[in-house]
């Protein structure tokens, strides 16, 4: 007994030729319409680099421009405090070259006052270099502990 797919498949036998060819004339069909609608190679490109460009523009940008006007104006404002604080740092270091030679008297006259405060500076310096460098222990004298 021949099951109900057989007898589908005896009866259309006949006209599967001509569905062929009505498939290969609408793949054919198809294909041309594919070529003479698709972009050239060389712009393919250019538009996946604008399209790669412009996602993060209208994902990130777009939806808050007003932040981002924002950000640009306090930037802008930043930077315009920034040169007019340089122009008055230029002018106060042109006017601070004579008051460090001031400065430079007054701080050697310190250093005199401080020279004969302490006495000669050779004492001072041996002085410093003998309780300065650590002994060994075997060498320092005992300590007494508080009771």
């Amino acid at each position: 007994m021949k099951t109900p797919r057989e007898i589908l498949f005896n009866r259309h036998q006949a006209v599967e030729p001509k569905l062929d060819a009505i498939r290969q004339e609408a793949v054919r069909a198809a294909a041309d319409v594919n070529r003479r609608t698709a972009p050239g190679r060389d712009f393919a490109f250019a538009a996946a680099v604008l399209h790669a460009l412009a996602a993060p523009f209208r994902e990130l940008i777009f939806p808050a421009r007003r932040i981002w006007a924002g950000f640009a104006f306090v930037w802008l404002a930043i930077v315009a405090v920034n040169l007019a604080d340089s122009d008055r740092a230029e002018i106060a270091g042109r006017k601070s070259g004579s008051m460090q030679s001031g400065t430079l008297a007054a701080w050697k006259q310190e250093q005199k006052l401080f020279s004969e405060l302490l006495g000669p500076a050779e004492a001072y310096e041996a002085d410093k270099s003998e309780s300065g460098s650590p002994k060994p222990r075997s060498e320092r004298p005992p300590t007494q502990a508080m009771s």
